[in-house]
């Protein structure tokens, strides 16, 4: 790397950043990232303390520094000037032949568009070794990936996987922990679907707001569940039950002043992004504040609120100054 230098990233994706527990008097810091994740692979976040000494990486042209729980990510060379693009998948689900063509041709489109990290809204498996197997292809996509947890996955096999991925590939950053590159991702209790899902309270949420406030770039809140909208094409909508968001969110959003939010959870309000109440936004035009459901990737057949049917969904999110703007990325049905 002589004669390079490593230049920020100009990405900031903040999370809700929890109250953690200290480490005990008589226990030492984790010394590397690897540890860290070892240390808390039973829980749903690290704890406060940072590493014994910060941990510098260097992989396929970026550099990783890991504090605990916050992370730089920085490139080596030139950054890109003028806007920042950002691949955006949740709902993978596991990685079947189907959904393995499907995300071929959406990394396709994220090189091809200069995509410069990836965002990964979860639900990206159930079983371990399903998760194993997603890490393992999102990591090789060198590009820096950062992932939330959802409410398909438990905690342990989920920190397990990526930190068997991050052995090899730091691109890949498990945001549970490193909740300032800034985040961590957590559901909603009524979406649980196992014992050991991460949950969070009104007290977390709200521990938004001040990390939220100390960025100095555009920020982009990565979360599995919505803030809660109004009306039927809100990113947050469900037939049958209405707006389910959380207004908590909702309210920690508008007090930090958050612009821009990833939220995949409702995978049938998917391929679409809206204003923080809930009113559609066009395509590929910039807006001050975009918040988007870029649909399940998966390529199992799903019906989305707009009537049409997903055959795997992605989205490239574009940060320009302070505007973005999103584009859907849409799997074609498969041949018969």
């Amino acid at each position: 790397m002589r004669g390079m230098r490593a230049q920020a990233l100009p990405i900031v994706a903040l999370g809700a950043f929890l109250a953690s527990p200290a480490l005990a008097e008589d226990e030492a810091p984790p010394a590397s990232w690897d540890e860290y994740q070892g240390a808390h692979s039973l829980s749903c976040k690290g704890s406060g303390e940072p590493l014994a000494k910060p941990e510098t990486l260097q992989h396929a042209g970026f550099e990783y520094t890991f504090h605990g729980t916050w992370a730089k990510v920085r490139r080596l060379g030139e950054t890109p000037k003028g806007e920042v693009k950002l691949g955006v998948l949740s709902g993978i689900k596991e990685l079947d032949p189907a959904t393995r063509a499907v995300l071929d041709g959406f990394f396709a489109r994220f090189k091809a568009e200069g995509v410069e990290a990836i965002l990964v809204g979860g639900d990206s498996a159930e079983l371990e070794s399903h998760l194993e197997e997603v890490f393992g292809y999102l990591a090789a996509s060198d590009l820096p990936v950062f992932v939330v947890i959802g409410n398909w996955e438990s905690r342990s096999p989920f920190n397990r996987a990526l930190r068997l991925a991050s052995r090899e590939h730091p691109n890949i950053v498990n945001l549970n922990f490193a909740r300032r590159v800034d985040a961590a991702g957590y559901t909603e209790r009524a979406y649980a679907k196992s014992g050991g899902v991460c949950l969070y309270e009104e007290e977390d949420v709200a521990g938004i707001v001040a990390p939220a406030g100390q960025r100095d770039d555009p920020g982009v809140l990565l979360m599995h569940g919505p803030p809660e909208q109004k009306g039927k094409e809100a990113i947050d909508f469900v037939p049958g039950a209405g707006n389910v968001g959380d207004p908590s969110l909702t309210e920690a959003i508008k007090q930090a002043k958050i612009a821009f939010g990833v939220h995949g959870q409702i995978l049938e309000a998917g391929a679409r992004a809206t204003d923080l109440a809930g009113k559609p936004l066009a395509e590929g035009k910039l807006h001050p504040a975009l918040f988007l459901n870029p649909g399940p990737a998966s390529a199992l057949p799903r019906r989305l609120n707009d009537g049409k049917l997903s055959y795997g969904l992605a989205a490239i999110v574009t940060l320009k100054g302070k505007a973005a703007r999103y584009e859907i990325l849409r799997a074609r049905k498969p041949l018969e």
